[in-house]
Order: C-alpha cells, then sequence, then structure tokens
C-alpha cells in the first residue's frame, strides 16, 4: 500500500488489488439468472469479512450496490441493498440485455462519513490522512462478475445488422447473406432503397422486419448445420456460438429459427381475427 495525492481516492477502499484493509476481502455470490414473463430476475449476495465495513453496512452508513452493464444493448443501471442488507433482488426488463452482462459490486458510502484509522493500513496513520468519505462514495470494490443473456425473442436487433450493397447490383426485395463467424453479428446486404426503408423499421418488432429476420436466420443455421467452422475463430458472445449452442437433433433449420423467435408463425395465425 502507498498513499499519495495521485490515488483515486483519498480514503481507504477495500478492492482486491490493494491493502487498504489488510487481510480483508469483498467477494459476492450471483443465484442463476432467470428469465420469465419478459424480466430477467436475479440476486446478488454481498460476502464482506472485514469487521469494520460490515458493521457500517448493518448500521445502514453504507450500503451495497451494484452496477449493471451490458455492451451489446448499452443498458446501465444501479441498484441498492435495502439499508443493513446485504443481498440485492435484481430485475430487469429482458428486452434490455443480450450477450455479456457485467455486474460491477460496490460498497459506499449512505452519508458522509469518517473512517476508523483501528481498520486501515498503518501508512494512512503515518501520513497523517483525513480519512473522511461523502456521501456515496466507494468504501469496498469486489471483481466484476459476468454472465451471458443468450435470448433473442425481444432482441432480434441484436443478433442482425444491415448494410448497403456496396456496388448496387441487388434487385429490390432480395439480399444477401454474410455469415462471418468472426463476426458478432449476421449482416444482411440489401439494395440503397431497400436499406433506407429497413432503417425506418429498426428497433420496432414489425411483422415486415421480423419477416427478413426470419428467412436470414435460416439461412444461417444452414451455415451452421452444414459447414465445416472453427469455432474458436468465432467471438464469444458472436451469433455463431450462439446458434451451435441452439442446435437440436433432428430439427430442420426452419424448426430452429421457429424455436429461437418463440413461433413467431404460430403467434401471428393466433392472433388473427376470423
Amino acid at each position: 500500500m502507498r498513499y499519495t495525492a495521485r490515488r483515486h481516492y483519498t480514503h481507504p477502499v477495500l478492492t482486491p488489488d490493494n491493502d487498504d484493509y489488510p487481510g480483508a476481502e469483498l467477494t459476492v455470490a450471483l443465484s442463476d439468472p432467470e428469465e420469465r414473463e419478459g424480466t430477467i430476475s436475479f440476486r446478488v449476495h454481498f460476502n464482506l469479512d472485514q469487521p469494520y465495513l460490515a458493521q457500517e453496512v448493518a448500521a445502514g452508513r453504507a450500503s451495497c450496490k451494484v452496477m449493471i452493464y451490458c455492451r451489446d444493448t448499452l443498458f446501465r443501471c444501479d441498484f441498492v441493498a435495502a439499508a443493513g442488507e446485504v443481498d440485492i433482488p435484481v430485475r430487469i426488463p429482458a428486452d434490455d440485455l443480450f450477450g455479456e452482462v457485467r455486474v460491477n459490486p460496490f460498497i459506499v458510502s449512505a452519508e458522509a462519513m469518517q473512517l476508523s484509522l483501528d481498520a486501515v493500513h498503518s501508512e494512512y496513520r503515518e501520513q497523517g490522512a483525513r480519512l473522511a468519505a461523502g456521501k456515496r462514495q466507494p468504501l469496498a470494490a469486489a471483481r466484476p462478475q459476468v454472465f451471458v443473456v443468450a435470448t433473442l425473442s425481444h432482441n432480434q436487433d441484436a443478433l442482425f445488422i444491415f448494410e448497403q450493397d456496396a456496388e448496387n447490383k441487388l434487385p429490390p426485395g432480395q439480399y444477401d447473406l454474410r455469415a462471418d463467424i468472426g463476426e458478432r453479428q449476421i449482416v444482411i446486404i440489401v439494395n440503397a432503397d431497400d436499406f433506407e426503408r429497413l432503417m425506418t423499421l429498426r428497433g420496432e418488432r414489425t411483422l415486415a422486419l421480423s419477416s427478413v429476420y426470419m428467412s436470414a436466420l435460416v439461412e444461417a443455421f444452414c451455415v451452421v448445420k452444414y459447414e465445416e467452422e472453427d469455432a474458436d475463430a468465432a467471438p464469444a458472445n458472436g451469433w455463431y456460438r450462439y446458434l451451435k449452442s441452439r442446435q437440436e437433433e433432428g430439427k430442420s433449420p426452419f424448426a430452429l429459427a421457429q424455436a429461437v423467435f418463440e413461433q413467431p408463425f404460430q403467434k401471428l395465425v393466433l392472433s388473427l381475427s376470423p
């Protein structure tokens, strides 16, 4: 430990990479995420073996907190435990998560506070450090936890990307598919006019856009099924690994695509008025 003016914080912060609180550690445990009725839920349990910080949490002067971040959807949100609690229930709309989800755990001050000199590294005392932390300042951080959301029923836009035909040779209403396992998304190539039309539909779950996605997904399943690919070259959260994980013996590419999109044909037929 070395106390200098260039530290991120002038007060001690317990992290896996320093000894501000010698011999102490903050770890967390995540329950398995579950998706029900359009919501992904899980719990985060904090394990803190530093008596002083544990006492501050129990007294409500410090709080357990997680910051959730999803790179593929740009979702970011903070969840704070109730006063004195070390468990955080998390509920997030399934539409907001796809691919890698990072959970960053912290303990933060609930109010401005003076920290105990007895609990921290002796160098703070030797340097005459003023151990004050402002409101909502970090007091401890655990290593980030990561899980993957592999659902596409509400995140079709996360799997596909449209690209304009550079040579403008494609006739209206037709597309080419570039299913490169080195890319995270499947590329649907269309002519300039179709590209402009499709861009107006992105983010809207319309029948027109779903019909494009459905046919492209069937082709992509054919690529996974019939072509030998080097899976090691595929990104961990890319389309190839995801579709490979959804393969089922004896099912056609169309049946697999139906399952991924949760039977859109059946939903459409049942939704039609007699």
